[in-house]
């Protein structure tokens, strides 16, 4: 005896309802149990971060390492195939650096407070670094420290940023975004 076609569809169907109305109940869902005061700090332990810096050059390549000592927050960076000339270094509140500018990577990191800070006594905002002068060797390897009780986890996830042209008085950028990328914990 042949099926016809809207039969041979329908048989598999009929199956599946015949076996799922056989299987036995699933129990019912438990109460989660109460929560036993505040959430864990996930950034507990993490005390240097490490940001590979890309470029849309594939002659630049680069490295930065983020960490803390005695009040004090340190950026190291190692970078390779610059253009001769003066450079800016910066923390921005984005992750991404898939732009040539620095809108991909969102504004430059600040704390309430940080405008008042420098109108009052010059400081930096905390995602400015300064500045860094390359030379005939291409070449950039520093070390920049700067006066703050925050910690590297604080910038977890965000974006380190090389600016061409030097670093101006107020931390903003003077130039095009030339390398850029996502600061990570170091693992251990």
């Amino acid at each position: 005896m042949a099926l016809s076609a809207r039969a041979r569809l329908a048989a598999p169907l009929c199956v599946a309802v015949v076996i799922s109305a056989c299987r036995p109940e699933a129990p019912a869902p438990q109460p989660l149990p109460e929560a036993s005061g505040a959430l864990p700090d996930i950034t507990a332990g993490i005390d240097t971060l490490a940001a590979e810096l890309i470029a849309r050059n594939p002659a630049i390549s680069g490295a930065a390492v983020l960490t803390a000592d005695n009040g004090q927050l340190i950026l190291a960076a190692a970078l390779d195939g610059l253009t001769p000339g003066a450079y800016a270094i910066h923390v921005h509140n984005g992750t991404s650096c898939a732009g040539t500018n620095t809108d991909s990577a969102g504004a430059r990191f600040s704390l309430p407070g940080d405008a008042e800070r420098l109108a009052d006594s010059g400081q930096p905002p905390a995602g400015a670094f300064g500045g860094f002068d390359v030379g005939s060797t291409r070449q950039a390897k520093f070390s920049i420290e700067k006066d703050s009780d925050l910690e590297p986890a604080r910038f977890l996830g965000l974006a380190v940023v090389v600016h061409a042209g030097a670093d101006s008085a107020s931390g903003e950028p003077t130039g095009r975004l030339v390398a850029c990328g996502e600061l990570r914990p170091i693992a251990r």
